[in-house]
């Protein structure tokens, strides 16, 4: 697997991982007092919970991708592979929030710049 396809496939476990983690802030935390590390550890479970509910493991091609480490990739099988996985998924989840949040944001100064003309 390239690092191309590697790269796209932990970005969409991310945006997916944030995605939940939108729904259950803006259902259980609608004013906004939890703190903020509540979030980040729940993208991080979610990660880990989608990865090895979906059975997904993508640590065999992140450890092929480095040349000293290819002959290891059968170290990270299993559950252990799809934990690092949702791990991943779980970080990359905070990258996905911050695009999500700044396309948002663009897209309300355009409406707001169109609706005063």
């Amino acid at each position: 697997m390239s690092f191309t396809a590697v790269l796209a496939a932990i970005l969409v476990l991310g945006a997916a991982v944030t995605k939940t983690v939108d729904l259950v802030r803006n259902t259980v935390d609608k004013d906004a007092s939890m703190p903020p590390a509540t979030w980040n550890v729940l993208a991080f479970v979610v990660g880990v919970a989608y990865c090895v509910g979906w059975q997904i493991d993508l640590s065999a091609a992140i450890l092929g991708l480095v040349p000293s480490l290819a002959d290891q990739t059968s170290r990270l099988t299993g559950v252990a592979g799809q934990v690092l996985t949702g791990l991943l998924a779980g970080g990359a989840s905070g990258f996905a929030h911050d695009l999500f949040q700044n396309l948002s944001a663009g897209a309300a100064m355009k409406r707001t710049k169109a609706k005063t003309g």
